[in-house]
């Protein structure tokens, strides 16, 4: 049975190739590259998927950034991450439960993969994360992310026949 597209994907084109456990190497040899939970790779668009079911439940979240983030390789194709990156970082933002600099992380290395393959890059969150934890939608507003509830999105493929 083929499973429905991911909300907001489904325009992306049918998936040719599905990794789990995806490194997302950034454009440099060396250090530590962001791994995804996984990538759907369509004709056009490379999309990163990464899944946090409990995180809201854990500690509080430090900021941890390297300045091999700072980097001048991405041109302009990462403004609203490395706008996020800095606001983490000077403490302007602050997430008490999400993992806000980790999927900054993999937005820069599935940036890098996207260029890489010619493909238009798309970062997809899905969390387990409470309705009354706050806004949910913020980091998406302010990155670009898709993301969703993993409640809802399991209840629509539960539903299909």
């Amino acid at each position: 049975m083929d499973l429905p597209p991911l909300p907001g994907t489904g325009a992306m084109g049918t998936p040719d190739r599905v990794e789990v456990e995806y490194c997302a190497r950034l454009p440099w040899s060396g250090g530590r590259h962001p791994w995804l939970d996984a990538v759907v790779i369509t004709a056009t668009h490379l999309v990163g998927v990464e899944s946090k079911r409990f995180e809201p439940l854990r500690d509080a979240k430090t900021v941890s950034l390297s300045s091999a983030y700072d980097r001048p390789v991405w041109g302009g194709l990462m403004d609203r991450f490395a706008a996020m990156r800095d606001a983490l970082r000077s403490g302007e933002l602050c997430f008490r439960h999400l993992d806000a600099a980790h999927l900054v992380k993999h937005a820069f290395g599935l940036v890098t993969e996207a260029w890489r393959l010619s493909r238009r890059p798309v970062l997809f969150y899905f969390y387990a994360e409470p309705n009354e934890r706050g806004d949910p939608t913020f980091l998406p507003r302010t990155t670009g992310v898709t993301a969703t509830r993993l409640p809802p999105l399991c209840s629509s493929w539960t539903a299909m026949k």
